[in-house]
């Protein structure tokens, strides 16, 4: 089965102070593609053929020590201690982006797992459903030399409504 979204993600900083409480800002971008060849062969009318993904739905799984604070971009809902982000549908060629802000407990130095985004969508060319598995990791550092290097959100992502 051929994907049609995609995940990627950005952390506000890149590296996350070691041995204190942290927030910080994780962006996460699903993004689509179009694949011709299917859609030209598919049969399928050209209003079928308006979405990659339709029904789009994200589960945030929280590690030991993280908690979450806030998720903008998207609606919510909270299910036995899960988020589950509604992304809805997206068109071919589309990009959504969500920022969850996150309140991380100390940690050793190290690079740990925080999160774990899973989920399914219906692929809006092939008709089946899909299912999404991505890891979300953390950088912790006592270095305060790259404890100084910031990797700013776009300011337009952190403005978003409510």
């Amino acid at each position: 089965m051929k994907e049609t979204l995609s995940l990627r993600t950005a952390w506000s900083r890149p590296y996350v102070q070691a041995g204190r409480e942290e927030r910080l800002f994780l962006q996460i971008e699903i993004s689509s593609g179009t694949h011709s060849e299917r859609l030209q062969s598919s049969g399928l009318s050209e209003g079928q053929l308006n979405y990659a993904a339709k029904h789009v739905l994200l589960n945030l799984h929280v590690s030991d020590r993280v908690s979450i604070i806030q998720v903008y971009g998207q609606p919510t809902y909270q299910h036995i201690g899960e988020t589950t982000i509604m992304a809805g549908s997206l068109r071919h060629n589309h990009v959504k982006t969500i920022v969850v802000e996150l309140s991380l407990q100390a940690h050793d130095p190290g690079t740990y797992p925080v999160l774990l985004i899973s989920g399914e969508y219906m692929n809006g060319v092939y008709g089946s459903y899909v299912d999404i598995h991505y890891e979300v990791n953390a950088a912790f550092t006592a270095d305060p030399n790259l404890l100084i290097a910031e990797m700013p959100l776009e300011p337009s992502l952190l403005q978003v409504k409510r």
